[in-house]
């Protein structure tokens, strides 16, 4: 089996996708694992799905998407065809220092997490310092909104960097129902409903790129999307007897 599967979600991503894949690929080669990178077109209109399927390789896998369903559907579709060891997810302008990824990678591996994510709050992390006035104070006002509806002020939802073990990753992307950016709240939710063992690292921001999020316009329908999780729940939506036994925790047996 593959160590290592990294999922990159991209719509309209034809100014950087290729050297993209191509500077994570030379990263992932100069290490040990066995990984594959699954590069998910998200329905785009410019040349990124031309761009991306001549990647192809024994290592590179496009998936090109006949229209655009949002990154969460992309993030699914891609887990779903995913074989690694540890299944992480990270944006495809490779924002973060790539050293987040052998490192939660090894976590995942070694120490049997069930989930590793990025947290840009975290002190050891850089990031907000380097954000523009609107998309800082747009981020801040998300993260205060999740932490107090959702994750108890625990975690940072929005990172773009996540990794999950395969056994987790398989039972879970098959339950979300969110396909936009709301959807990374919906695997906390679910996460924490089930008790994983979750593991917070810092993240370096490397790169400004232009964000697709409109943050106030998509803020407000992610958070009235958010708002229904519990409904779900209470529905019996994110019922799942495999996570059950896999989280499940009898010290007292």
């Amino acid at each position: 089996m593959t160590d290592l599967s990294v999922i990159l979600p991209v719509y309209n991503g034809e100014s950087f996708i290729e050297e993209n894949i191509v500077s994570l690929s030379g990263y992932l080669k100069r290490n040990s694992l066995l990984y594959e990178i699954i590069v998910v077109d998200d329905g785009s209109t410019d040349n990124t799905a031309d761009i991306i399927t001549k990647q192809k390789s024994a290592k590179i896998h496009p998936v090109i998407l006949p229209k655009n369903h949002g990154k969460g559907f992309a993030v699914k579709f891609g887990m779903s065809v995913a074989c690694g060891r540890c299944r992480m997810f990270m944006d495809a302008d490779l924002p973060f220092d790539l050293e987040v990824i052998i490192y939660s990678a090894g976590i995942i591996l070694n120490r049997k997490f069930h989930v590793v994510v990025g947290d840009r709050s975290l002190k050891e992390s850089i990031y907000h310092s380097k954000l523009g006035f609107v998309r800082k104070l747009a981020s801040l006002c998300f993260l205060f909104f999740t932490r107090t509806i959702v994750t108890g002020g625990v975690f940072d939802t929005q990172c773009g960097f996540k990794a999950f073990r395969s056994d987790i990753a398989t039972e879970l992307f098959p339950l979300l129902s969110c396909s936009g950016f709301e959807f990374d709240v919906e695997l906390f939710y679910i996460a924490l409903k089930y008790n994983m063992e979750i593991k917070n690292v810092p993240v370096r921001l490397q790169d400004i790129n232009k964000s697709s999020v409109k943050p106030f316009i998509n803020g407000i329908s992610m958070m009235i999307n958010i708002l229904s999780l519990r409904r779900n729940w209470l529905n019996g939506e994110y019922d799942s007897s495999n996570l059950h036994d896999i989280c499940e925790i009898n010290y007292w047996e």
